[in-house]
Formats: C-alpha cells, structure tokens, sequence
C-alpha cells in the first residue's frame, strides 16, 4: 500500500497537509490567537486560553479545501496503514510522515530534472559514476556527438552551458575549475531513474 502511494499525486498533497498540521499548526495558531495589536512597535501578544473546538474547526476549513473523495479514501488507507504498524503513536507517525515528505521532494526535483535532461547528460553522469574526477576534455565527445545529431537544439547552447546545467541542478560539481566529479544527488538521481524504472536512454 504504502510503495504503491510513492507514485500517487494526490498522495503527496494529502501528506503535505497532513504533516503541515501535525508539525506547524499548534504553534502558528497559539501565536496567532494571542495576538493583542498590532502597531508601529510592533506585533503585541497577549495570554490567552486555546480551546479545542476552534483548533478542530481551524483544521477542518484548511483540509475542507482537498475534500476530494479520492484522497479521503487514500487518506483513510493512510490511517489504517499507520494504525496498524504504528499503533497510531503520534511521534512516529510525525517522523515517518516527514521522511515520506522529504521523499516527495526528492521525487518532484527528479521528475522535473528527468524531464529537462537531455539523454547525452544522462550519459555523463553514468560516465562520472565511477568515481574518478575528469576534465571537461575528457566529457566535451559526448556533446559533440550530441550536437551533431541535433544541431538545431545545439546551435545557441554551447559546452559551458550545457555542463552548467549539470553544475547547477547540483548532479556534478566544478573541481578547482578543472575537473567533474558526480554528486551523491547526482547518484541518487541515477538510483532513482532505475528504482522507478525510467529509460537512461533520451534524446539530444
């Protein structure tokens, strides 16, 4: 159920809003509640005692907005998953719940990345994953042979930007100017695209 939900859009933004609640409600909505005035001085706060049918309602009208029947039923299969593994214990369903987050970001970057990369960079990055630093030299073949397939798509994209979109989306990493090496985001993104089952082969 649960690696079967990894892949689900709807998933991801129920679990987005569920760990916001779990995480970062309490907090903001206490702050918010004891807030006096608010003037040149400043924002002025004041005590002043929760009740928990405003935090419920609170809730109620932020998840109101994804009361959609699909994610309820995912959300109810969440909830039966969690109960019967985790026994509802609200510590370790807040951590699992932050790993999956941080899972989902991962697979959004990489979703994106693998729908930008072209399939030559792919290749260098295969390249660098034996682990050994090399010079651009060394790297600049798998462009040309790329742009001379695609000359169109090459024309206005020269070598520098090209392995700088590699440097950026931080896959590899600039050594002294002189040499590439791949990044453990670089291997994770390699591990991912098998994990999951995408081609290394793309075009350009």
């Amino acid at each position: 159920m649960i690696k079967n939900l990894l892949n689900n859009y709807y998933f991801w933004i129920a679990l987005v809003v569920i760990v916001f609640l779990i995480i970062f409600y309490k907090p903001i909505s206490e702050k918010v509640k004891k807030i006096k005035n608010i003037g040149k001085a400043g924002v002025a706060f004041e005590e002043q005692q929760d009740t928990a049918s405003d935090q419920s309602k609170a809730a109620e009208q932020l998840l109101s907005k994804l009361d959609n029947q699909y994610i309820l039923d995912q959300e109810a299969g969440i909830r039966k998953e969690f109960g019967a593994k985790l026994g509802g214990n609200p510590k370790e369903m807040e951590k699992v719940l932050i790993r999956y987050l941080a899972v989902m970001y991962m697979v959004a970057e990489f979703e994106k990345i693998y729908r930008i990369i072209y399939g030559s960079q792919i290749k260098i990055l295969l390249k660098l994953n034996n682990g050994i630093q090399t010079e651009a030299q060394q790297l600049l073949p798998y462009y040309q042979e790329a742009a001379n397939e695609y000359p169109s798509i090459y024309q206005d994209y020269a070598f520098p930007d090209y392995m700088g979109y590699l440097t950026n989306e931080s896959l590899v990493v600039l050594e002294n100017n002189a040499t590439y090496g791949i990044t453990l985001k670089g291997r994770t993104f390699l591990s991912w695209l098998i994990n999951i089952g995408y081609s290394f082969e793309k075009a350009f």
